[in-house]
């Protein structure tokens, strides 16, 4: 409509000519209209895209692109993660439950379409008048017209996991207490717990601390992961080592 307001604009016979040539060829009208919109069209779809991208760098390790996984509106690009099964779990279960912006119930029905088959997810979706934008449930609008978006990673599992660095450590290592420093954000928890204490009950301790039973997390100290099957022994921990955790989300 810029340029039609500009024309109008003009005083004389140029004004009448160029309003009288625009009902003479309406197409050209329709057909900026088009590139406006198409043009606004591509705009959204590259931001959707940054979206996703940034949302699933935390947990795709690898895009195989010329292989797809699920069919119809549950069709995306199979992926691999570097995290361990349990953890790709929890990082997927902790997404649907910080979904806090949006129509809960949109959630809801996206959540369960994502765990059914394609069938009954389509069927679903249709519904609940849910606009798939590029035909699958990766981006859609919901009913009031606002959008979803879906990391791949909650869609469909990958096609490979990471593996647990399980650690060999001596049945007869003698259990002792050591006093620790859970750091998260700007919060640090000295806590005293067993040197055989394993990683998932480290975290444990950590999420009631931050009274967030549900919560995923990461834990690190001197530059390795601590993970959920090892015993803090097998990482050399001993009074005063800090551990830091990080949020999976």
């Amino acid at each position: 409509m810029g340029c039609f307001n500009s024309s109008s604009g003009e005083g004389g016979a140029n004004g009448n000519r160029s309003r009288s040539q625009q009902r003479m060829n309406p197409s050209n009208h329709a057909g900026r209209n088009g590139n406006r919109q198409f043009g606004r069209q591509r705009e959204i779809s590259n931001a959707i895209e940054r979206e996703l991208k940034e949302m699933e760098e935390r947990v795709v390790s690898k895009i195989i692109s010329e292989k797809s996984v699920g069919s119809g509106i549950k069709r995306t690009s199979a992926y691999e993660t570097n995290l361990v099964e349990t953890e790709f779990n929890e990082v997927r279960e902790q997404f649907w439950k910080t979904r806090t912006q949006g129509n809960p119930a949109t959630w809801g029905l996206l959540k369960i379409a994502c765990e059914t088959d394609e069938e009954t997810a389509a069927a679903m979706v249709k519904e609940h008048g849910a606009v798939l934008i590029d035909g699958t449930l990766r981006a859609c609008y919901g009913p009031s017209g606002e959008l979803y978006c879906l990391p791949i990673y909650v869609i469909n599992p990958p096609e490979k996991y990471g593996t647990a660095n399980v650690l060999n450590v001596p049945e007869n290592v003698a259990e002792e207490k050591i006093k620790l420093k859970l750091v998260h954000m700007d919060k640090t928890f000295p806590i005293e717990v067993s040197n055989t204490t394993k990683g998932s009950e480290l975290k444990g301790i950590l999420r009631e601390k931050l009274n967030n039973p549900e919560g995923s997390v990461r834990l690190f100290s001197v530059g390795q992961e601590i993970l959920d099957a090892n015993p803090l022994t097998g990482y050399g921990l001993s009074n005063d080592f800090v551990v830091i955790s990080k949020v999976m989300c």
